[in-house]
């Protein structure tokens, strides 16, 4: 694929994403009518409508004559505390989180990597069901993406327009909610969940499919599964990025460089080398810092090394479960990494 050079503005699609009319999207949605759900649709509706929640929302007077009119001034942090000890105190799967006003994730979701459930006798992990929908996240947290345990997780009616790479993280993820937010594209990386089923991501603002003069001439052209019109987003690495790539490889050279001594080892019967690894040279804090920050999942699509930040980015329109051709955005370390990409 050779690069394209006409000026296509990607960086500031990323960094600025377009003013475009959301409300007016929900306001189309709403006027339009409803068809009627198939049985298994309406099936996943009742279920998750008759879902037993941690966070009991509903003030009814007879609730309020109960003697719990104080839990209806609880602030965000103590709805958010409550239920989060609702969920461990009984072992519950299902975590309601919805309309709390929450503007960040909070750090105490942690704990609800811990939570078993007792089956059959036995006990076992729960497969977590995390609601976060009709708050006013605007980022999600990376505390979100340690809980290994999670199988559902619902975004909808928020305020994101980024959705993090570390999302593959979640390696039970099976249904993903991400509607009425303002995502202009997704990471690329969300093709790693291997247990992904069920994806919802409308209504959101994605950018539009671009259209060749091949497609304008033929009106018959078939559906399309992929659509890689060749716009990149390059700039050349810094100084910093260069050292900074090469420090997160030295780990990697030291493991393989270990496993050859070892061999080397192995076949002098048991003599130890006598010169052992060189160890890394002290870093400034601020600097080791910020290499201890980089994520795991900052590789290259395509060599797999390590990145700081990727220096050169492409957007491919794609099919991804369930939704037909998606924005993804696909990072590699440069832009001879991307040319061999194959998809």
């Amino acid at each position: 694929m050779s690069v394209d050079n006409r000026p296509w503005p990607l960086s500031e699609h990323l960094s600025a994403p377009p003013s475009l009319r959301f409300h007016s999207l929900r306001d189309e949605s709403e006027k339009t009518t409803t068809p009627s759900l198939p049985t298994q649709n309406a099936n996943q509706q009742d279920r998750k409508r008759s879902r037993v929640t941690s966070l009991q929302l509903c003030y009814s007077r007879a609730w309020l004559g109960q003697g719990h009119i104080h839990e209806y001034h609880l602030t965000p942090e103590e709805k958010v505390r409550r239920a989060i000890d609702t969920v461990v105190d009984n072992g519950y799967e299902q975590v309601d989180l919805s309309h709390c006003d929450l503007i960040e994730i909070p750090e105490g979701i942690a704990e609800l990597q811990h939570i078993t459930v007792l089956r059959k006798d036995t006990v076992k992990t729960a497969s977590l069901q995390l609601y976060l929908f009709a708050n006013q996240l605007k980022s999600l947290s990376p505390t979100l993406f340690q809980l290994k345990n999670l199988s559902v997780l619902s975004l909808r009616c928020n305020k994101l327009t980024f959705l993090p790479p570390d999302i593959a993280f979640l390696e039970n993820l099976v249904e993903l909610s991400l509607g009425n937010n303002n995502l202009t594209y997704l990471p690329s990386e969300i093709r790693k969940l291997p247990k992904l089923t069920l994806l919802s991501v409308c209504p959101n603002p994605f950018l539009q499919k671009p259209i060749t003069n091949e497609q304008q001439q033929q009106s018959s052209i078939p559906s399309l599964t992929l659509v890689r019109p060749g716009y990149l987003c390059h700039s050349l690495p810094s100084l910093f990025e260069i050292a900074g790539r090469q420090q997160l490889l030295a780990p990697t050279l030291q493991n393989k460089e270990q496993n050859s001594r070892t061999m080397v080892n192995n076949k002098n019967n048991g003599t130890r080398p006598s010169s052992s690894l060189s160890s890394s040279p002290m870093l400034p804090w601020t600097i080791q810092q910020r290499l201890d920050s980089v994520s795991s999942i900052n590789r290259c699509h395509v060599c797999k090394q390590p990145f700081l930040d990727s220096t050169t980015q492409e957007m491919i329109w794609m099919d991804i479960i369930n939704v037909k051709l998606v924005p993804l955005l696909h990072r590699f370390c440069s832009v001879s990494c991307s040319q061999q990409l194959t998809l």
